[in-house]
């Protein structure tokens, strides 16, 4: 009896390990995953920081997928630092939903459109994302990149900046 459930769990421990390499390597085959960011000159360090996008492509009507998961993908090794992310369309799906979010040590944050009529529309339109790396001790900004989702219909797509 003991040995059964000791053999589920190993296989269930091993399944979960095998979906989290498949959904790696799918994650990193979307497009405009890692987006480049501007370095922000101020009195204190400089930082470059890089947004980590998954999934590139995204449709509210992908049952198993709630949005797009943001993150800074080379955090800054400084525990003042906070980031400051700001969509200009859709919202942060946080304990808050909006447009603005607040995230300590660099943890990930989810977008996802607020559908609606206008997301059925043929036209295009461009949502920027920005975030914002803060010296919470100085209140002094760091280092901020953005990103562009465009939307095509129902798909929302990550851009890199031009």
């Amino acid at each position: 009896m003991k040995t059964n459930r000791l053999l589920r769990i190993v296989g269930i421990t091993i399944l979960y390990i095998i979906m989290a390499g498949i959904w790696t390597s799918c994650a990193s085959l979307s497009s405009g995953e890692i987006v480049q960011s501007e370095t922000t000159a101020s009195s204190e360090k400089e930082y470059t920081i890089e947004v980590l996008a998954v999934p590139g492509k995204y449709s509210p009507t992908m049952s198993s997928v709630r949005g797009i998961t943001l993150s800074v993908s080379n955090p800054i090794d400084d525990t003042n630092i906070i980031y400051n992310w700001q969509t200009s369309g859709g919202t942060f799906f946080t304990s808050i939903s909006g447009k603005e979010s607040t995230e300590y040590s660099g943890e990930s944050v989810l977008w996802g459109c607020l559908f609606d009529e206008s997301a059925t529309s043929s036209t295009s339109d461009t949502i920027t994302i920005k975030v914002t790396a803060i010296n919470s001790s100085t209140d002094k900004e760091v280092a901020s990149t953005s990103i562009s989702i465009v939307q095509e219909g129902l798909n929302y797509i990550v851009q890199n900046p031009k």
